[in-house]
């Protein structure tokens, strides 16, 4: 099966050098990588036409975010595999070929695996916690659940599942990859969480720009809920959901320290997280949400 790796990039020339370090040393026999520039203001071109002369490089002239650029190479693409990754990401040389082999199952819709901080912060830690169960195992997942974790970091889907969902949807600030899989799902197929798959991830959230993932994921979740016709208003409280967050925090404690500082600070950041993402849900409901028109997902 050839695969077609896409990695879009924005102004992030150094993590982008090693990543395609990486991941032009995959083992698979029949691969190609291309680079979707997102309209990058550094010599991102040039280093990728120098220095990895294999790889085709791709260059959008005004910027769209990375959704739309991931949609907009799909028809440049070769390959019967569509694999993504990230300009941050660092993959192993078996990484392909463990995306490849769950797909002699022709029911299987897409995998993915987990990104996995080098260095990781306290925020990095909070944020595993609460996914600790997600890539433990190798899961087939063949109905909804709460969250589907698969993420284009480290997704993979094989192109006809790609097209006959139609791709990406460009009105998600966040999450149309969690998107993409829940429609994968609803349409009969089965996606693989698989912990071999898994890349190493080179960003390390500090407090400031963990929050701000938090709040664009939740911008992204409350149009899921518009989609799919679940919306409550319950995800516009803040109240914390402290089952879920003790849970949360028992995970924390086998895997990390447990120490009374680390039990403020996570009880802390579980708060602030749970005001900042019903601030999300609200603000881009008002502004966006409301008026979603699914005729309208992708260009």
């Amino acid at each position: 099966m050839r695969c077609s790796i896409i990695i879009p990039t924005y102004n992030r020339i150094a993590s982008l050098r090693r990543c395609l370090t990486a991941i032009t040393r995959q083992s698979h026999p029949d691969y190609e990588v291309l680079v979707v520039d997102d309209a990058s203001s550094d010599p991102t071109g040039a280093m990728v036409q120098t220095e990895f002369p294999r790889c085709r490089y791709l260059r959008i002239a005004q910027r769209g975010g990375s959704t739309c650029a991931r949609n907009r190479v799909i028809a440049q693409a070769t390959g019967s595999l569509l694999v993504f990754t990230d300009d941050d990401c660092l993959a192993q040389p078996n990484w392909l070929s463990a995306h490849e082999r769950h797909y002699a199952d022709s029911q299987i819709g897409a995998v993915g695996g987990p990104l996995v901080p080098a260095t990781p912060s306290f925020c990095d830690k909070f944020y595993a916690a609460h996914y600790r169960e997600e890539f433990e195992t190798l899961r087939r997942i063949e109905r909804l659940h709460r969250w589907e974790r698969l993420v284009t970091g480290n997704m993979s889907v094989p192109r006809a599942v790609f097209e006959r969902m139609g791709g990406f949807d460009e009105q998600m600030p966040r999450g149309a990859d969690a998107d993409l899989v829940r429609r994968i799902i609803r349409a009969g197929y089965a996606v693989v969480a698989d912990p071999a798959t898994g890349v190493e991830h080179l960003k390390t959230y500090t407090l400031r720009s963990f929050l701000i993932e938090r709040y664009y994921k939740s911008c992204g979740s409350v149009m899921t809920d518009v989609k799919e016709g679940t919306l409550r208003a319950r995800r516009f409280v803040p109240l914390l959901n402290v089952a879920d967050a003790w849970r949360d925090w028992q995970n924390f404690r086998t895997m990390y320290s447990a120490s009374i500082g680390s039990f403020a600070a996570f009880w802390a950041l579980a708060w602030i997280n749970r005001w900042v993402e019903v601030t999300g849900r609200a603000y881009y409901y008002w502004t966006v949400g409301r008026f979603y028109s699914p005729n309208s997902r992708s260009s």
